[in-house]
């Protein structure tokens, strides 16, 4: 696990309502951002000043319920992809967020419970890296409502109208998500088009197509029963150098994991961490620069592609790492290498 900071202390308040406010179409929704921003920054002001620690804690609640109006509601049956939602709904923010600041880098090691330094500076960038978690747990719902309710529809019919046409899914980061839960649209496995998956550095649970053995959640992933709508290879790359899915989706869920089931290793981790996990067949690959690749992809078989060599260049990038340096042939030759192997 690399050891860095997510940087949400140096932005202000106004900075992220701005980025985040085009994210949302409603306009009490939009005022709502805009009134976390003010209460950040206004509360940011009042650090070391003298006002009382009751008037502190009004301001940190006052964040959340806001925060907590913008929440996506949860999804049926999608357990193993809301960890982080143990941080938004929380009913001791003051806590929380103190905790959100040590987990994302902000705070020092044990000062959400040691008292380390000024609880409400640390709270106010803890409060920060609760609307970046916010953030895309929106864009994330979003992506498997899109894919749920409106790829997967689309393709059906595209089925029904043109049957020998073939569609290769390809999904990054969140679009992994939207193409996946697109299967979950399409009724039968008679009724897609679907030849190929391939999912470039999934921001979403590992979790997500396991069987009910091996799953620390005791029960199929919320797209287990959906793999068949794939007539081809189900491919899935993951990297080291992937901060913004090995190290921030896990740690979003910090609050999640003080839960007595939790300890099992990876219960939330993310796709383009390590792949596919509790499912079969599959089979492991590793993806290299040199080209010209034979992957020996057949169709029915999950395939978890080690894309270190490849996916690696984190220059630039203190927050998410490589998990956007997807732009390379080697990448390329993946994705036609599946679909090549279409059942």
């Amino acid at each position: 696990m690399v050891d860095l900071s997510a940087g949400t202390a140096a932005v202000s308040g106004a900075d992220i309502a701005k980025s985040l406010r085009p994210g949302f179409a409603d306009q009490a929704q939009q005022k709502a951002v805009t009134e976390i921003g003010r209460l950040i920054d206004e509360g940011e002001a009042a650090v070391g000043s003298g006002e009382s620690d009751a008037a502190k804690e009004q301001r940190i609640l006052q964040i959340h319920q806001q925060l907590q109006s913008l929440l996506p509601p949860p999804s049926d049956g999608e357990f193993e992809d809301s960890g982080e939602t143990a941080l938004l709904l929380t009913a001791d923010p003051k806590t929380g967020y103190q905790a959100a600041a040590e987990a994302f880098g902000s705070a020092p090691p044990g000062s959400s419970t040691q008292g380390v330094g000024d609880w409400f500076s640390h709270a106010i960038n803890g409060a920060k890296d609760a609307v970046r978690v916010l953030s895309y747990t929106v864009m994330k719902a979003r992506a498997g409502d899109i894919g749920r309710a409106g790829l997967g529809p689309l393709l059906a019919a595209l089925h029904g109208r043109a049957p020998a046409v073939r569609v290769h899914l390809i999904g990054h980061s969140f679009g992994a998500r939207l193409v996946s839960f697109a299967l979950s649209g399409i009724r039968a496995p008679a009724a897609s088009p679907i030849a190929s998956l391939v999912l470039v550095q999934g921001a979403f649970s590992h979790w997500s197509f396991a069987h009910a053995q091996d799953n620390p959640f005791g029960s199929p992933g919320a797209l287990n029963t959906f793999a068949d709508r794939v007539h081809g290879p189900l491919v899935a790359t993951f990297t080291v150098f992937d901060w913004a899915v090995g190290v921030w989706y896990p740690k979003a869920s910090f609050l999640a994991q003080q839960d007595t089931e939790a300890v099992v290793a990876g219960r939330w981790g993310g796709m383009g961490a390590d792949g596919y996990q509790a499912v079969s067949p599959s089979e492991n690959r590793e993806m290299t620069a040199s080209g010209g690749m034979d992957y020996g992809f057949t169709a029915g078989t999950f395939y978890r592609v080690n894309a270190a060599q490849v996916i690696n260049k984190t220059d630039g990038q203190p927050f998410a790492g490589a998990h956007s340096d997807i732009r390379k042939p080697a990448v390329a030759e993946l994705a036609v290498g599946a679909a090549a192997a279409h059942g």
